[in-house]
């Protein structure tokens, strides 16, 4: 293979990395114009930490956004590197674009198993706070099943279903009238909807 054949590949390569980098990055902002701009100017923020005196002496404004995720950071820096590709290739430098090409590459890959993490982390604090308020939960769910119960069983012998609330709450279960005649209220609205009432 000849070494411009190997230039066209990695152009070619490159700009396929461009469209996967670019895609997320609106992906993570929503499509949102002014996020998208945000995200590609993440590399400001790690250029702006290492050094701020040589960054702003340079003449670069200080960063006013919010600061940015890792993974925009690195897709950030994706985008650097893929422009550091071109300018490798236009100056015919193999060994500079193979190296653009793979850190771009890692940053791709970083910025991707960062966002599915971020993802299965949110994910697994649902279901943890799902399960504690079920625990919590748990005991008023039983009371309301326990006067349920005692209603359904003894449902003839009440007046009405105002009669069932007063003999039910604290007498059977320890809840206010209230909330037991909601309860009641719930289970004929059941009743009805199901056809058995």
């Amino acid at each position: 293979m000849t070494e411009r054949a190997i230039f066209e590949l990695a152009l070619s390569k490159r700009n396929k990395l461009a469209e996967k980098i670019l895609e997320l990055i609106a992906k993570l902002a929503n499509n949102e114009e002014k996020e998208i701009e945000r995200i590609k100017r993440a590399s400001r923020w790690m250029f702006y930490r290492v050094s701020k005196d040589d960054f702003v002496s340079s003449g670069f404004d200080i960063p006013a956004d919010k600061e940015p995720s890792g993974a925009e950071k690195a897709l950030s820096m994706g985008l650097l590197s893929l422009d550091s590709i071109l300018e490798s290739i236009n100056d015919e430098d193999l060994n500079e674009t193979i190296e653009m090409m793979l850190i771009a590459s890692e940053c791709f890959g970083f910025a991707m198993g960062s966002t599915i993490t971020h993802h299965l982390n949110n994910i697994e604090q649902t279901l943890f706070y799902r399960n504690a308020a079920l625990k919590r939960h748990a005991e008023n769910h039983a009371i309301k099943a326990d006067a349920l119960k005692y209603y359904a069983e003894n449902i003839d012998s009440f007046r009405s279903m105002e009669d069932a609330a007063e003999k039910i709450a604290r007498k059977i279960v320890p809840a206010s009238v209230r909330t037991v005649r909601g309860w009641i209220t719930q289970y004929h609205k059941k009743l009805r909807s199901a056809g058995t009432a």
